[in-house]
């Protein structure tokens, strides 16, 4: 039951989740596993650009605490925490070992398994790892939408971009996230220059949820590059001051697609400093065309505010 809370995405969904792991906890106060439930729902929430990363993490740092508390050796809650430790700290080691105690007693949960491939080892050069865990994953659960999810992520963070690209085709067509794999596709097929499909995508992501930041950035990118400047205009106004949570990414977008890498750069470390998760998925995986940024001049700069190296091997 309380695994659905972790893919609830729209904001009436998070309002029905919360308000279940709130009365769970309210009958009892020592169920270790929704207090880490809790945890993971406000982790997700972030990661949708649905809410402020400074407000998020630590109410998702808290709740996994209280579950470790209850239950020190509780899987879902030190994965909660490798999770934070990597997206919101950037402290690798700390990731590391918070995802080895998850693992400590025996193989957890998919769930837990792949959420340390999602926010953790694609984004650590670790991407063979996530691979092989993803392909037992999606083999042990094959609907499961994240495990489905956490393998393209996987899989493009080792450079198997095809395979990558069709399973994030396959995502874009179910569920609730479906506008962020149509994101992802748009700035891969940008990257290879194939322009039509990319503006497909964009239109699509764009279409199934107006409001997500990173698909507004998108679609105003490919509205430029296609000469349709008013729309993209019109779009990029939605993001602008660009101090909103999640803007800075999706203006980022909109200057990667637009041609402007140095301008993507400026809005990429205004997106660091909100700890927006999307970062890493462009630059440290090298999704939605990422992998141009490793070659610009801003890109050590960008790498020391992650805390990883510059190099960035597709293993």
């Amino acid at each position: 039951m309380l695994r659905a809370h972790y893919y609830a995405f729209a904001k009436a969904d998070f309002g029905r989740s919360l308000a279940s792991l709130e009365e769970a906890i309210a009958i009892d106060s020592e169920f270790a596993l929704a207090h880490s439930s809790l945890g993971a729902l406000f982790l997700i929430r972030l990661t949708a650009q649905a809410m402020p990363a400074h407000d998020a993490a630590p109410l998702a740092r808290r709740h996994a605490q209280r579950a470790l508390e209850i239950d020190a050796s509780l899987p879902e809650a030190h994965s909660t925490l490798g999770s934070i430790a990597a997206m919101y700290d950037y402290d690798w080691a700390e990731a590391d070992r918070r995802f080895r105690l998850a693992f400590a007693q025996q193989i957890p949960s998919v769930d837990v398994r792949l959420t340390r491939a999602n926010f953790y080892l694609a984004h650590a050069a670790r991407g063979r790892e996530a691979v092989a865990d993803m392909e037992q994953a999606v083999a042990e659960d094959p609907l499961s939408w994240g495990a489905s999810w956490a393998l393209a992520v996987s899989y493009r963070s080792v450079g198997r971009d095809a395979e990558a690209d069709t399973r994030y085709a396959q995502l874009a067509d179910v569920g609730p996230w479906s506008a962020v794999p149509a994101v992802v596709l748009s700035g891969n097929y940008l990257a290879r220059d194939q322009i039509h499909e990319a503006l497909a995508f964009a239109e699509t992501a764009y279409a199934k949820n107006p409001v997500l930041p990173a698909g507004i950035g998108q679609l105003a990118g490919m509205q430029a590059r296609t000469g349709n400047h008013e729309r993209s205009q019109a779009l990029v106004n939605q993001l602008l001051p660009g101090t909103t949570f999640g803007a800075p990414f999706g203006l980022a977008l909109y200057y990667l697609a637009s041609g402007d890498l140095d301008r993507c750069a400026d809005w990429l470390e205004k997106a660091i400093e909100q700890r927006d998760p999307w970062v890493s998925f462009l630059l440290n995986v090298g999704n939605i065309g990422g992998r141009v940024m490793w070659s610009h001049p801003r890109w050590p700069r960008l790498a020391q505010l992650m805390n990883v190296t510059p190099e960035r091997p597709m293993t």
